[in-house]
């Protein structure tokens, strides 16, 4: 892996470094490779990469959202400029043990913004913004109204908290 080194033969829309499909490859293979599927994220130009994206939407369809793999989220998110939703992930993360792990992970994004934002409330919200529409998109916007409307009834306080 090498920032600003790109493979030759792909888009702009879909530049990739060197490394890029054996780290995709290994991170499908499960978690014990995603610290560095979170080092490859670190590293990608977030001006310019995109094909992680089609990665991270499989990672979470075939793992869902669980302790071990918000944080690659995390990463996914800083890694690229909108990382979006896809239809399965409200579906995918609608369930106890994912929405106490994402509030859980609310109360510590400081420790995943760059040192230099830390301590800055703009940075981290707008990282929690972003965070919020990879998994929901547009039903996050107005304090994720609708995604706490539709929420079942034992959940809608859980979901209130993820969207203050």
């Amino acid at each position: 892996m090498r920032e600003f080194e790109w493979y030759n033969n792909l888009s702009n829309e879909q530049c990739a470094m060197p490394g890029t499909f054996a780290v995709f490859a290994l991170g499908l293979e499960g978690p014990e490779w995603w610290p560095l599927v979170c080092s490859y994220l670190d590293l990608c130009d977030d001006e310019h990469a995109s094909l992680q994206e089609k990665f991270l939407h499989a990672l979470f369809k075939r793992f869902g959202f669980t302790a071990q793999s918000i944080p690659v989220l995390i990463h996914g998110v800083q890694s690229m400029q909108n990382l979006k939703s896809v239809k399965e992930f409200p579906a995918l993360i609608a369930n106890a043990e994912s929405l106490e792990t994402l509030l859980n992970t609310k109360a510590h994004l400081e420790d995943y913004l760059p040192t230099e934002e830390k301590g800055n409330k703009k940075a981290r919200d707008n990282l929690w913004r972003d965070v919020l529409w990879s998994i929901w998109g547009r039903a996050s916007e107005n304090g994720g109204s609708k995604v706490i409307k539709g929420a079942p009834e034992e959940w809608k306080e859980r979901y209130q908290e993820i969207f203050q």
